[in-house]
């Protein structure tokens, strides 16, 4: 049986100097482009990708081997970099203009909540609506619970009977 002696996996060169290791980051860049363009599809994206794979190399540069293939090092990061993203868009909704109009439209204020208030007081005052004063007055839910009367004023507004709510 033959036995067959291989070298150690990691040699005790010295660390490559922050000169040194830049010059091996910017003759790699055109590669990662390549790659990356190939992983996304997307010209902008892949630029991105590269820029965000540079920057964690160069945090992660005590940790590179010399003597070790440096393309293949920062290859390694850039996939995983596009992983983590592909895994982290799985979680992210399509942009939706309506549906963000919707979400972002800014609450109503204060003032329009008092005008509100208001006029279902004088509502209730007139007749034309009966509801639980209770039900309104002095509860912070209470005034959400109002909103959902404004269709039903719109309607009495309308020339519908008026509301008589138990």
């Amino acid at each position: 049986m033959r036995m067959i002696m291989s070298a150690p996996l990691t040699t005790e060169a010295p660390p490559l100097s922050d000169r040194a290791f830049k010059d091996k980051m910017i003759t790699v860049i055109p590669q990662l482009r390549a790659f990356a363009r190939g992983l996304c599809g997307n010209r902008d994206t892949a630029d991105d990708l590269v820029q965000e794979a540079m920057l964690k190399a160069w945090a992660a540069r005590e940790r590179f081997l010399p003597g070790t293939n440096f393309r293949a090092w920062t290859f390694t990061i850039l996939r995983n970099l596009y992983f983590s993203q592909i895994r982290r868009g799985k979680f992210v909704g399509d942009w939706d203009d309506l549906v963000a109009d919707r979400l972002l439209a800014a609450p109503a204020s204060q003032e329009k909540t008092l005008e509100l208030h208001d006029l279902i007081e004088q509502m209730l005052e007139e007749g034309t609506l009966e509801i639980p004063r209770e039900s309104f007055e002095g509860s912070a839910t209470a005034v959400s619970g109002i909103f959902a009367f404004l269709d039903q004023i719109q309607m009495r507004r309308s020339g519908m009977a008026p509301l008589v709510m138990a």
